[in-house]
């Protein structure tokens, strides 16, 4: 049998491991803001560089370094039209992260991925952004990728009306999806599902 003698303190640091869901979020978030960011140790994988690349589509700038990535951008408010169509290939966290992202943007999309993401349900997360005035269309009934949103601000009767919105199927995504900045009194602010 080993033994140890009692331990008062533990000093060092842990190296946590890279995590795709974070690595999302961290993309966009860092595309949202207005300056320079640094996204460090992100995972990268098939689906995270699917939203890496469509940031880049709405002109946000990523600079490989080792750590990470150095990420520029004029914040959210001057992000450009895509000119072409955004492909999230076997991205599911892109394609309903974006959508709810991008209907807030009053700007022209469209989204695609691969023939595996086209048979995954995107109306969970279209039915709750129609509500809230989103112009969105998609292939079968607006249940399917491809799907475009059109240009269309973002409305909601107020923050509780939001915060109580009922969101159903996987609530990560449906609850993510509802990041989006919106204008209210004149002024930005950022409509969040925490819960």
């Amino acid at each position: 049998m080993i033994s140890f003698e009692k331990v008062n303190t533990l000093k060092g640091e842990v190296c946590v491991p890279p995590d795709k869901s974070i690595t999302h979020r961290a993309f966009i978030l860092a595309g949202m803001a207005c300056g320079v960011s640094k996204v460090a140790n992100p995972l990268l994988s098939r689906d995270t560089k699917a939203t890496l690349n469509a940031m880049k589509m709405v002109g946000v700038e990523f600079e490989k370094i080792n750590e990470g990535f150095v990420v520029k951008s004029n914040g959210f408010k001057n992000f450009s039209e895509p000119d072409d169509i955004i492909n999230c290939e076997n991205s599911g966290t892109t394609a309903r992260l974006l959508t709810g992202f991008f209907s807030g943007q009053n700007k022209y999309f469209v989204l695609t991925g691969d023939s595996s993401l086209r048979k995954r349900p995107m109306d969970r997360v279209i039915r709750p952004l129609s509500k809230l005035n989103a112009s969105i269309f998609a292939r079968s009934s607006g249940k399917y990728l491809p799907l475009t949103i059109l240009p269309k601000m973002l409305e909601t009767k107020d923050f509780y009306h939001f915060r109580t919105m009922p969101f159903h199927g996987e609530i990560a995504h449906n609850k993510g999806m509802a990041l989006f900045p919106r204008k209210v009194n004149g002024k930005y602010a950022m409509l969040c599902r925490l819960d």
